[in-house]
């Protein structure tokens, strides 16, 4: 049933840290696996090292929190992974902070404006 009148509508979902908002979209996880791919490569590792992994953003139901979003990747066997830094620990790799990741980036160049 809909919320009575006046009732303020609910807050819209949060976002996982830096993945794309709750969907099964078959796009967006194969962009928050390519993702994990860089990743993985900053850290040490080979690119192959993700083959037969899978990617789920999942919405809460229930709490406090209902409609926020958690994302996870899942091995080949099935074991889940909350974050990068958790599935670069299982290789055995050196995880890098947001920061040390972003700093390994090429720049983009900034387009002059004209004038």
């Amino acid at each position: 049933p809909p919320p009575p009148p006046g009732t303020p509508a609910p807050p819209p979902p949060r976002r996982a840290a830096g993945l794309p908002a709750a969907a099964s979209d078959e796009g967006e996880a194969a962009e928050a696996l390519a993702q994990l791919r860089e990743y993985l490569v900053a850290c040490g590792g080979a690119p192959g090292l993700t083959t037969g992994w899978k990617w789920v953003c999942e919405e809460r139901k229930g709490g406090s929190s209902v409609g926020a979003s958690d994302a996870y990747f899942f091995d080949a066997e099935g074991r889940r992974f909350r974050s990068k830094m958790q599935v670069a620990r299982q290789f055995e790799l050196v995880p890098l902070t947001a920061y040390e990741f972003k700093q390994q980036q090429p720049r983009q160049k900034k387009a002059r404006r004209p004038g």
